[in-house]
């Protein structure tokens, strides 16, 4: 597993990646159990944010979320 936090004056950046089993995004995001990519989507997108997951069966998983610096301190401004 990798794991890398980047930051702008605008935006911060963690991307998670390993060399797994992988799986299929689109079966995962249809099913929706618990607290999974649904929930993770859902979260990033209350800051604005953005979230990739990159993921295939038999290859490695690479998630990367984004989430805008501007919008966290205007809302503690707020």
């Amino acid at each position: 597993v990798e794991i890398f936090l980047r930051h702008s004056p605008h935006s911060a950046t963690l991307e998670v990646r390993d060399d797994g089993r992988g799986f299929d995004v689109r079966r995962a995001e249809e099913r929706r159990p618990g607290m999974g990519l649904f929930s993770m989507r859902e979260r990033v997108g209350l800051v604005n944010g953005s979230l990739v997951v990159e993921s295939a069966p038999g290859r490695g998983t690479r998630v990367v979320a984004t989430v805008p610096l501007t919008e966290l301190v205007k809302a503690e401004r707020e």
